[in-house]
């Protein structure tokens, strides 16, 4: 009971850090010459910022909370959890391309003004590192933060609490996404896949063939 409790504790404070954290990177690299360039460009400064806040602070504290550090930053790849994460991620992809964007408007606009976005990078090098960006960086460590020490963390406190907690989590972390199916969607998948196979590779490998069809297959194929 001793241990839930630590555990709850740690994590909350976690949750609550990371962000001021984040912010305050971001700050930093601005005053070092980044408030010049294109919004795509300071996005992509954001972007790094928070994952660095995500994977220290799932560094730090699967370490003080003695978690299965491996699960989070995985040494190995399992090739059958790894193709089966990415066959469920593009399984989740077509559903929405087929079922949510045809009957929820707000998802669709949603994928839409992000791959319009990244088209408007400026200069192919922006574009190629947003896109990476967006497709594989932040899958990686969303991963390593949601499942790898928040839904990890969780269901060792209190059984079963991980998976709803981190969907919730993960869903709140995509602002303007809260009532689009697609999201949630794609959050309940990946919570199910780390609960399934206790396997971040897995995850990860769901959410980077998501997202890339998401960002480049989608947008080809409503046009």
């Amino acid at each position: 009971m001793k241990r839930s409790g630590i555990i709850l504790l740690t994590l909350a404070a976690v949750s609550a850090l990371r962000v001021p954290v984040a912010n305050l990177l971001y700050s930093f690299a601005l005053n070092l010459g980044g408030r010049g360039l294109a919004a795509q460009s300071q996005s992509l400064i954001a972007m790094v910022c928070d994952g660095v806040a995500m994977v220290a602070a799932a560094w730090v504290a699967t370490g003080r909370l003695e978690l299965d550090r491996s699960r989070g930053f995985p040494l190995s790849w399992p090739a059958r959890m790894t193709l089966a994460g990415a066959g469920i991620g593009a399984a989740i992809a077509l559903v929405n391309a087929l079922i949510v964007h045809r009957f929820f408007p707000q998802a669709a606009a949603s994928s839409t003004t992000v791959a319009t976005y990244l088209q408007g990078a400026p200069g192919l090098g922006a574009h190629l590192a947003l896109g990476f960006g967006l497709a594989v960086f932040s899958p990686v460590v969303e991963e390593i933060y949601f499942r790898g020490l928040l839904q990890q963390g969780l269901d060792e406190a209190v059984p079963y609490a991980g998976m709803l907690a981190a969907t919730l989590l993960f869903v709140t972390e995509h602002p303007g996404s809260f009532n689009s199916p697609a999201i949630w969607l794609l959050g309940l998948g990946l919570a199910l896949i780390y609960r399934r196979t206790r396997s971040v590779a897995a995850t990860i490998a769901c959410h980077v063939v998501n997202n890339c069809l998401i960002l480049y297959a989608l947008p080809l194929a409503t046009r």
